[in-house]
């Protein structure tokens, strides 16, 4: 009699023992589950965070300066962070600029595939006369719209945005 009661005292303590291993691998499997979704959720804030420096301008008018900012930002990602965003400038009319010395005219810029080199962009018509603050050739006067902004559909981040000029009219309200 004392050997069987021996055996279910074992029995006993071992059933306890498995209890308890059960209830301890539940609780860190739930505190691990917890972190992992709190580490999801900061990441979600942060592409949040980084994506409204550039839905901030869909669909809204700003001028050349503001989008030459958005240019040197990206570039900035791309150095800093290795986060390559394209930017693609549309103008109405040919648009001249000089990298490295060099004279083109596009109809648009498209910033991407060599973005280094587009921070040697003289955002200035070469033909500009540098007194008149007036004069219309200079990107940093003219009047765009941002008219897309795409994102990465792996990474979430804003990866495109786009700019077209518009005519600049002072007496409409354009946003």
């Amino acid at each position: 009699m004392e050997n069987a009661s021996r055996a279910l005292i074992m029995t006993g303590g071992v059933l306890i023992a498995v209890i308890i291993l059960t209830v301890l691998i539940k609780t860190y499997s739930s505190v691990g589950n917890f972190q992992r979704q709190q580490m999801s959720q900061e990441e979600a804030e942060q592409i949040e965070e980084f994506n409204k420096a550039y839905t901030k301008y869909d669909g809204k008018y700003v001028y050349g300066t503001e989008v030459i900012t958005i240019i040197n930002k990206t570039l900035d990602y791309k150095e800093k962070q290795g986060i390559e965003i394209e930017v693609k400038i549309s103008f109405l009319d040919p648009y001249e600029y000089q990298i490295k010395n060099k004279k083109y005219t596009t109809k648009s810029i498209n910033l991407k595939n060599e973005s280094d080199v587009y921070t040697f962009i003289d955002f200035t018509r070469n033909n500009t006369n540098l007194n008149n603050e007036n004069d219309s050739s200079d990107i940093k006067n003219r009047a765009f719209k941002c008219t897309k902004v795409g994102q990465d559909s792996t990474t979430g981040k804003v990866n495109y945005i786009e700019f077209q000029e518009k005519r600049y009219n002072q007496s409409s309200s354009n946003q």
